[in-house]
């Protein structure tokens, strides 16, 4: 029976790449190049390791999907270290850049707003210190983004993958759904997918910044406010994410049903994921820092108090 599907397998997947129709004329050959390049190169590979799971598997195809979306998260997964490792330098780093941004808003007050030269010379100043600081750390804040810059292609190329596989026809998409959405080529017309999509995500946002954006006290031990910005940039970055979301829901509603198996199978690897990473033990496995138990700001005024008397004491 196994050998019989691989063989079906095999026939759909050679009978989908001679069926996959030419890229349209974009006016430059080098642009159909690059299009018919990355279908070869991604597309085709993705709808032929969604056929095999379906064949191989017996799984109908929202489960497919479903158990598909999951292998590619973990493929993923490399990535995620790599973006733990930065982040655990770049929040070793951040009360010292905080620190030094703190610096920078004290030596502003006194140069006045005229002196363009004088501020950009503070400016510049605060920049190289800054720059030292994450050469220290060996922290790279590009390298804080890469799952998500990685995750946000991925999702575009499954819903590619899956629309390919509904133009070619003759693999049963139109009735591998389950409930009320048994036609996963078609948009969820009751919304309930979509909204369960974005709220789900919209709820990871969330769990993932609320340690960082938890506002401290107005003074810390130093008896010194932090400086403007340091505790609400974090949550500044939150609301954008959300705010994205809630603007681009109208436009999720015209997404096929099937790429929601991707969406939802997504944002519960992401859930799961946060609360395995919150585990102290496996935090040490992997080699990361402990979840601080203190805002950045009451760190900041931590380290600020610390420095106050290395100062007082060489006096």
């Amino acid at each position: 029976m196994t050998t019989m599907r691989l063989g079906l397998v095999r026939r759909r997947i050679s009978g989908l790449v001679s069926a996959t129709p030419p890229s349209p004329r974009l006016g430059a050959r080098g642009c159909k190049r690059q299009l018919g390049s990355f279908t070869d190169a991604v597309i085709v590979p993705l709808q032929a390791g969604l056929l095999t799971v379906h064949e191989t598997t017996g799984l109908p195809w929202w489960a497919g999907l479903c158990v598909a979306s999951a292998g590619l998260r973990v493929a993923l997964l490399p990535a995620l270290y790599v973006q733990l490792r930065a982040s655990s330098r770049l929040a070793q780093a951040m009360p010292d850049l905080m620190y030094i941004n703190s610096l920078l808003q004290s030596s502003l007050k006194d140069v006045s707003k005229s002196d363009v030269s004088g501020r950009l010379e503070k400016y510049q100043a605060s920049i190289g210190a800054m720059h030292s600081t994450l050469a220290i750390h060996k922290a790279n804040p590009l390298l804080t983004i890469i799952s998500p810059a990685l995750q946000i292609p991925v999702f575009i190329s499954f819903v590619v993958a899956t629309r390919g596989l509904v133009n070619a026809g003759g693999h049963g998409l139109e009735q591998g759904g389950i409930l009320w959405f048994t036609d996963l080529t078609a948009p969820d017309e009751t919304l309930v997918l979509p909204v369960l999509a974005v709220a789900a995500t919209y709820a990871n946002i969330e769990a993932g910044f609320q340690r960082q954006q938890q506002p401290a006290a107005s003074n810390g031990p130093s008896g010194k406010a932090p400086p403007d910005g340091a505790g609400g940039f974090v949550g500044i970055i939150k609301d954008i994410f959300q705010t994205a979301l809630i603007i681009g829901l109208p436009l999720t509603t015209t997404l096929p049903a099937g790429a929601y198996m991707y969406w939802l199978t997504s944002a519960a690897f992401s859930a799961v994921q946060m609360q395995v990473l919150r585990n102290p033990a496996v935090r040490e496995a992997l080699g990361l820092v402990p979840m601080r138990k203190t805002t950045l700001a009451e760190e900041f005024a931590t380290q600020q108090k610390a420095k106050d008397n290395q100062t007082g004491a060489g006096k």
